[in-house]
């Protein structure tokens, strides 16, 4: 970062707001609830990745994003167990909704499909509503999320540029690989949620895989007790 960027550049700016949150230096800060993005923070086993644009899903950054995520994925197994790429964008003179960005995270998803040379993987469900789909990109699941500035009272999904960190799914099969696991990683981030946020844990956050609940509504969660939805039932049809 510092041989790149110059001191009082976006990107060093966010940057630091960024360490800061994952670090909790600010005075009174409280402990961000996903543990495992600051033990991957410190083991910089995180990448980052910096667009020009506010707008992940114009068709400039989608190409960019592709061929960092596809470099990504191959690095990937040789980070620690919590690494995360990590996509900043630029910044915005005009404030959205929170829907308003988190329509630009599906539409960056799509236009992802649409660039992937790659089949999706036969195991893995097509339809955004079902208890088992998850994002596939270049042949792997990956769990995205996004952070917005709109967020407020969510303040675990606020960031003051867009972002979205995208995990390898087996980053978090890894972390849940068993009961005990499970239970430990559910009851330590949202306890630490419910601190955190100045709203109810969303119950859109589930099990992976429970019946009636589907991973995508994971993915962008909105400031108040509301469930997102997606605008893509099926990524392959327009």
């Amino acid at each position: 970062m510092e041989e790149k960027y110059e001191i009082g550049t976006w990107q060093r700016v966010v940057f630091k707001e960024f360490q800061s949150t994952l670090l909790a230096r600010e005075r009174d800060a409280k402990k961000f609830p996903c543990i495992y993005a600051t033990k991957g923070f410190r083991a910089n086993d995180h990448r980052y990745i910096f667009l020009d644009s506010a707008n992940p899903s114009e068709p400039r950054s989608v190409k960019i994003l592709g061929s960092a995520i596809r470099a990504y994925l191959e690095e990937a197994h040789t980070l620690g167990p919590n690494t995360s790429l990590v996509i900043i964008c630029g910044p915005s003179d005009k404030l959205g909704t929170v829907e308003d960005y988190n329509n630009m995270f599906w539409d960056l998803l799509r236009g992802l499909r649409i660039l992937d040379s790659k089949q999706w993987p036969m195991n893995a469900p097509v339809k955004t509503t079902d208890e088992h789909w998850t994002f596939c990109f270049n042949g792997e699941p990956i769990f995205p999320i996004a952070l917005t500035p709109a967020h407020e009272k969510r303040r675990s999904r606020y960031a003051s540029n867009m972002m979205i960190a995208m995990q390898p799914k087996w980053v978090i099969d890894n972390l849940m690989s068993t009961k005990e696991k499970r239970e430990h990683a559910t009851k330590t981030v949202r306890s630490l949620l419910k601190e955190y946020d100045d709203v109810d844990i969303s119950s859109d956050l589930s099990n992976y895989g429970a019946p009636g609940t589907t991973e995508s509504k994971q993915l962008t969660l909105l400031d108040g007790d509301e469930s997102s939805e997606c605008p893509y039932d099926d990524f392959d049809v327009c």
